[in-house]
């Protein structure tokens, strides 16, 4: 795991879950602290698991933007649900 800065990060925390995953907002990117439990989980896979979501984010991000596009839309038009 790789910090903003691309420093190595080591959390000294137990994780007391199987997997917890917290996305923070930091300017223009999204820092991700992850804990997982190293009896159910290793390391290369949650470095596979983090490089799909780093993939999949930015057509989330598209898609949300799209939908609320939709939505302003719609509620312009005073369409009645």
């Amino acid at each position: 795991m790789r910090t903003a800065d691309g420093d190595a990060f080591q959390s000294e925390e137990i994780c007391d879950t199987d997997l917890f995953l917290n996305a923070i907002e930091a300017g223009n990117d999204l820092l991700l602290n992850c804990d997982y439990n190293t009896d159910l989980i290793d390391q290369t896979t949650l470095q596979r698991w983090l490089a799909s979501y780093k993939t999949i984010l930015p057509g989330l991000r598209r898609m949300r933007a799209a939908v609320w596009k939709s939505w302003r839309f719609w509620k312009r038009a005073n369409v009645a649900w």
